[in-house]
């Protein structure tokens, strides 16, 4: 057990904390050892968790964990001197798309470690509608999907979205009953906190409801003003539960509730889903005490052991002194580093460098180091150019987050001169005033040997045509071994007459090609990239249809857009898709090539530019090993298989590592 006790908590006030709290700007945390000994006036606990996305595998991580922590729940009650382990809170997505094996499994989990006088507070996610229904839904968990519930003299509110869209309106359809509950619970004229439950953020409150992540919904935004009693739970974006933005006071209190699956985090310019992504088990511990103050405490199933941070709401419904506010964006300290603190090169590449430095300090954790930013500059003659900006995470919501920052610098130029300058920044976007720098020099491409000056060059990344026995590439490079391409479906390898060559035919249901990838061979194309396929489809559908690609939340990909009878070319450049359309025909073959230089998005067709658009800055390669492919024919899902097939013929797929000029293209075209 690694909870233990802290002779501070027997003379550590609430109240004196709050006080301390106004008066301090930025001390709007407590540590974890402050209460990790509960007092004796607590009278109520609950656990208060959400997606933990049961597979229907009971070997599947999630029902460890979930099991775990009731169990554990169990244990440190039992440690406490309140022995009651009173209620669990689960904020939807229990499943991952509402099979009945699924809930029914969850259900059972249940079932199996709860006992009988630990109620159950649920409400649907949208993944609980995928496949599933309300109907089947509060069958197997005997309640209602909305519902009220009193538990030791405090109101507990479900509220479910009506389907699982996961759009403004979902929960409109209930706000009259929502409105009836509220009133009711609100109506004793006390200080008590009334806790409502829903999946979807309220947009603009908790960590991930705000753009640019937006996993919020507007439905309860300005309805909940009337209501400053309330203590709203919501899940949905899997965004760390440690983070101090997962606080929230403004009209009233807002906590995100997290995950016990998988964190997936901000996009743009950080990996969405950085290393590890899937060891995530935080969960609070909620204890409620007899002056209607209210604790969360975070605890880690990974680790077994508490986070170091407690939320405290210690007056609910008192917003004057509310201490979660949006003011943290300008109250909070920036990190620091101690003297003496220097960044090292590990390891230089011919595109990239590894660079090694210890993690920046804090004061307090509502100052918690987020991430770091290197700046990149190019040596040209004498001078220093800003070449990128690169971002990576601190791994601040591990609670076994490292002592020394491993950042790999990537998309740089072959056999030059680098310097970078590293920077943190805590999670309300303040900036180390110091900064680490570290100087290195790329080396040579050591599988380069393509002439990149000709009319007419080879591709050196990937290069696949089709013989009558399947695919082959023949991308021209040094690498031990070419990369094979798998194939997957029954895509025919036909005789074209009017092309005199092989070509695949794809059915547009299930046949794709793939060709794995890995971090090493995308960071040769992030700066620049030429991708080029010549194909014909056979007949325009009313959907999205993937010629040759790999976009999965990040990435590049030949799209043909059925209801506007275009290709589209996308491009992930620094946080967002671009992209760039043309019209084709169906019937005729069409030889596309996108380019990226660093600064512009260009698509070619037949040789000719058909559409550009400026957009600056790197392209953003799918980081989760599993959907690291290229694929013809398809697309690729976030578990490495294909998506929006293509219904037509392939002659080629190529990609090239720099960006092609217009009379290169036309020399490829030919």
């Amino acid at each position: 057990m690694k909870y233990v006790k802290s002779e501070l908590s027997r003379t550590f006030n609430r109240r004196s904390f709050l006080a301390g709290a106004s008066a301090a700007a930025g001390l709007f945390f407590i540590p974890r050892s402050v209460f990790a000994d509960s007092p004796d006036d607590v009278v109520l606990r609950a656990a208060v968790t959400s997606d933990v996305h049961y597979n229907g595998s009971p070997d599947a991580p999630e029902v460890q964990r979930f099991e775990g922590a009731m169990k554990f729940m169990y244990e440190y009650s039992a440690s406490q001197p309140y022995k009651n382990f009173d209620a669990l809170l689960v904020g939807g997505d229990m499943s991952n798309n509402g099979k009945e094996y699924q809930i029914g499994l969850f259900c059972q989990s249940m079932d199996k470690c709860l006992k009988p006088e630990t109620k159950r507070v649920l409400c649907m996610g949208n993944h609980d509608h995928w496949g599933g229904n309300r109907p089947l839904w509060e069958r197997v968990f005997q309640t209602s999907a909305n519902n009220r519930v009193e538990i030791n003299g405090f109101q507990f509110i479900t509220l479910s979205c009506e389907k699982g869209t996961c759009r403004n309106g979902d929960l409109t359809y209930a706000l009259p009953w929502l409105k009836e509950q509220l009133d009711a619970a609100c109506s004793d004229n006390t200080n008590k906190p009334v806790f409502l439950m829903q999946h979807y953020h309220v947009e603009d409150t908790v960590y991930g409801s705000c753009k640019p992540d937006s996993w919020g919904v507007n439905d309860l935004r300005e309805f909940l003003k009337d209501y400053p009693r309330v203590i709203n739970f919501s899940g949905h974006s899997h965004y760390p539960i440690n983070d101090p933005r997962s606080a929230w006071q403004g009209e009233y209190t807002a906590f995100g509730t997290g995950t016990m699956s998988y964190y997936e985090m901000t996009g743009g310019k950080y990996n969405k889903f950085p290393p590890g992504h899937r060891n995530a088990a935080p969960f609070y511990i909620m204890e409620i005490h007899a002056d209607n103050s209210v604790v969360l405490k975070v605890y880690d199933m990974i680790t077994n052991s508490f986070y170091d941070c407690v939320y405290v709401v210690a007056d609910p419904g008192n917003a004057e002194k509310y201490v979660y506010t949006d003011a943290r964006y300008q109250t909070s300290q920036a990190p620091f580093w101690s003297d003496g603190a220097a960044a090292n090169v590990t390891d230089a590449t011919d595109f990239g460098a590894t660079l090694s430095f210890p993690q920046a300090k804090w004061n307090g954790q509502e100052n918690i180091v987020m991430s770091y930013r290197a700046d990149v500059f190019k040596k040209i003659d004498s001078d220093w150019f800003l070449q990128s900006q690169q971002y990576d995470w601190s791994k601040y919501f591990y609670n076994d987050m490292p002592d020394t920052m491993t950042f790999e610098v990537k998309g740089l130029d072959e056999l030059s001169q680098y310097k970078t300058t590293i920077t943190a920044l805590n999670c309300f976007g303040k900036e180390s005033e110091k900064t680490l720098e570290a100087t290195f020099s790329t080396l040579a491409d050591s599988n380069e040997c393509v002439d990149k000056t000709t009319a007419k060059p080879s591709a050196n990344i990937l290069d696949v045509h089709f013989t009558a026995d399947g695919p082959v590439n023949t991308a021209v490079n040094k690498l031990p071994k070419q990369k094979p391409v798998e194939v997957f479906g029954s895509p025919q390898f036909v005789e074209d007459a009017a092309l005199v060559c092989v070509a695949a035919v794809f059915d547009g249901k299930k046949d794709f090609c793939r060709v794995r990838f890995s971090g090493a061979d995308y960071s040769r194309m992030v700066n620049q990239l030429t991708m080029s396929v010549k194909f014909k489809i056979d007949k325009f559908e009313q959907r999205g249809m993937d010629v040759f690609g790999n976009t999965q939340q990040a990435g590049c990909c030949f799209e043909i857009n059925g209801k506007t009878k275009q290709l589209e070319f996308w491009a992930h450049v620094d946080g967002k898709y671009q992209i760039i359309s043309a019209p084709i025909k169906e019937g005729e073959y069409v030889t596309a090539a996108g380019v990226f230089n660093g600064r512009m998005l260009v698509l070619y067709i037949n040789g000719a530019e058909a559409a550009k658009l400026e957009c600056p800055g790197q392209i953003r390669h799918p980081g989760s090993a599993a959907c690291q492919a290229f694929c013809i024919g398809s697309d690729v899902n976030k578990d490495g298989k294909g998506e929006f097939f293509f219904p037509g013929s392939v002659a080629y797929a190529r990609i090239y590592s720099w960006a092609l000029s217009a009379e290169q293209i036309k020399g490829i075209c030919e």
